[in-house]
């Protein structure tokens, strides 16, 4: 799979395939970041997100803290655009963090579709995957069912299915190995609320302007 883009990598796989990458350097850097800087506890600002409507009110965070690979900015910067006297609160920045990290995995889910893949659901992993606010967002903005693996620790429990899979030689796909040993939580399970899609979409043209805005800046 090529991505004329350059938002994807092609990997070969162990299994004899390829398998494409999406990677973004700061998917809840930003929460933390403010976090920090507000003295606030995770429970704190998960708390508040909920206090802001979906688009927290027009903030969008650029959360290139570490610079970033999707878009490809590397000497990025984190930027906050459409500040006011009424979003700028606590409570819209956290909101706003969530949803800007998950605007650039959308970059990435958008480069999938354009290859022709049209996923039915997103599995989520992580410290994030805890979070109900979290999750809610991403189904929110990927218009996708979120589920998240029973297993936290999913890049051993892929070691293991890899390993399985060369055990028998390579006779069982390993998309059979994966059914047969993949479970999923069904309390995280979270498809996406009807009606937040309006507001998802122009919070995330606007994401798409800025980053036009500030690329040659950080070039």
């Amino acid at each position: 799979m090529v991505d004329p883009g350059d938002r994807l990598s092609a990997f070969c796989s162990s299994t004899d395939g390829w398998l494409p990458l999406l990677c973004t350097m700061n998917c809840t850097v930003a929460v933390e970041q403010f976090r920090e800087l507000f003295g606030r506890k995770l429970s704190e600002a998960d708390t508040m997100v909920t206090e802001v409507p979906p688009g927290s009110d027009g903030l969008i965070t650029l959360p290139f803290f570490n610079g970033e690979r999707t878009p490809n900015l590397p000497h990025g910067k984190g930027c906050l655009f459409g500040m006011n006297g009424s979003n700028l609160t606590e409570a819209h920045v956290f909101r706003s963090a969530m949803e800007s990290a998950a605007f650039g995995l959308k970059l990435g889910l958008t480069a999938f579709q354009e290859q022709g893949l049209s996923p039915e659901k997103v599995h989520l992993i992580g410290g994030g995957s805890n979070s109900p606010e979290w999750r809610q967002i991403l189904a929110d903005v990927f218009e996708t069912p979120i589920e998240c693996p029973v297993t936290e620790e999913a890049a051993a429990l892929g070691s293991a299915l890899q390993a399985l899979w060369a055990l028998e030689e390579g006779k069982v796909p390993m998309a059979d190995i994966c059914r047969g040993h993949l479970r999923y939580d069904p309390a995280r399970q979270t498809p996406p609320e009807e009606g937040n899609s309006a507001a998802y979409q122009e919070a995330y043209y606007q994401y798409v302007r800025y980053i036009e805005a500030v690329t040659p800046l950080f070039r």
